[in-house]
């Protein structure tokens, strides 16, 4: 049985897909977005998902977003939510499952899953976390997805920890983890195939980047 969103509706959880003519989707529909004139299946996609505090009006969520209008050769989603109270660790699950029916859905309809790309910073890395690995789960590893980053992964309370998991070089074809972040805020032990650390040190199960994947691409 589907979890459920404990405080809210899934009414309150959307896409955003930034281009010249920007276009709203939600979970149900995100597939459709295959037939709008500015995406494109040859091109690589991204999707974004911001940390607990923030807003799309956060200015280092701006950041992000204008980053990458300036590439012309990817689609770019952003998930956001109308109502604050909706993105938090007790609904991460329901809505890490939520999302991977809609990356399911937007597979089948076209996109290829080794060119999805799903980006989350602080508790968004952990939900991106849990929706990457609930779509190899739920369809059998029929579709992996090509890319996970989790930009300073949330730490996560002990107690809700084995319901919701943390992000794992199992959670995608390719995982990278940056960490900026004290321990007492970000979750270290959060690492994917490639972790960074800011002036501390770098780890690597394996790397296979291709041009754009090298980190300096991060944000272009």
């Amino acid at each position: 049985m589907r979890a459920k969103i404990i405080s809210n509706d899934l009414k309150f959880l959307n896409f955003k897909f930034v281009s010249s003519t920007s276009q709203l989707y939600s979970v149900e529909n995100l597939d459709t977005v295959i037939s709008h004139p500015s995406f494109s299946t040859g091109r690589d996609t991204v999707i974004y998902h911001y940390g607990f505090s923030e807003t799309p009006a956060t200015d280092s969520v701006q950041d992000i977003v204008n980053s990458y209008v300036q590439v012309d050769n990817v689609n770019f989603f952003l998930i956001f939510y109308d109502n604050l109270s909706t993105n938090t660790v007790a609904n991460a699950r329901a809505i890490g499952d939520a999302l991977a029916g809609a990356y399911i859905r937007l597979c089948d309809a076209g996109q290829a899953a080794a060119r999805l790309h799903l980006v989350g910073f602080s508790l968004g890395a952990q939900i991106q976390a849990i929706a990457s690995r609930n779509v190899q789960s739920q369809t059998n590893r029929r579709l992996v997805i090509g890319r996970l980053t989790g930009l300073d992964p949330a730490q996560i309370q002990s107690i809700l920890q084995p319901l919701t998991g943390r992000l794992s070089q199992n959670d995608a074809a390719f995982v990278d983890s940056i960490h900026t972040e004290g321990v007492r805020l970000g979750d270290h032990e959060s690492q994917g195939h490639a972790a960074f650390f800011r002036q501390r040190w770098f780890r690597a199960t394996f790397l296979h980047f291709r041009n754009h994947d090298h980190p300096s691409n991060l944000f272009t």
